[in-house]
């Protein structure tokens, strides 16, 4: 197993929990989300969502930094754990970590500190809707 990532934009938030959390909702990371369910009588499963850590490695990329040394970055899928429960009983109906493929090496990448050794992939709306559509379409 991989080491855990600790890939985190300027204020201190993972960031691949942040493109999860866009692609999900569509709100901006550190926005309150609320989900308003405008007919409850069709809703049928509460889905929590944490981010775990790194998922499969996908890709190693060669990069060059600003003292022209080349290092590599591996990016690996986004993991998360989903609990999804059923709205009418509260019975746990699934409890499993899923992994969201994305976009890998981009043509440039920028960090706060040292260079990284891992990044995790861009995930795109798709990519989300993919990854979690064996647990809502049950």
């Amino acid at each position: 197993m991989p080491p855990r990532v600790e890939s985190r934009d300027a204020v201190g938030r993972p960031v691949a929990a942040d493109a999860v959390r866009t692609a999900l909702t569509g709100t901006a990371p550190g926005d309150q989300v609320t989900v308003t369910v405008t007919d409850a009588a069709k809703a049928a499963l509460v889905v929590c969502v944490d981010s775990t850590g790194v998922g499969n490695t996908v890709q190693t990329c060669r990069y060059r930094d600003d003292d022209q040394r080349v290092r590599s970055v591996t990016f690996h899928k986004v993991e998360v754990r989903v609990k999804a429960y059923a709205l009418r009983t509260g019975q746990l109906v699934t409890d499993r970590k899923l992994q969201i493929s994305g976009a890998s090496c981009p043509y440039f990448i920028s960090y706060y500190g040292s260079p990284p050794s891992q990044r995790s992939v861009t995930p795109s709306d798709a990519n989300v809707r993919d990854a979690f559509e064996p647990v809502v379409k049950r």
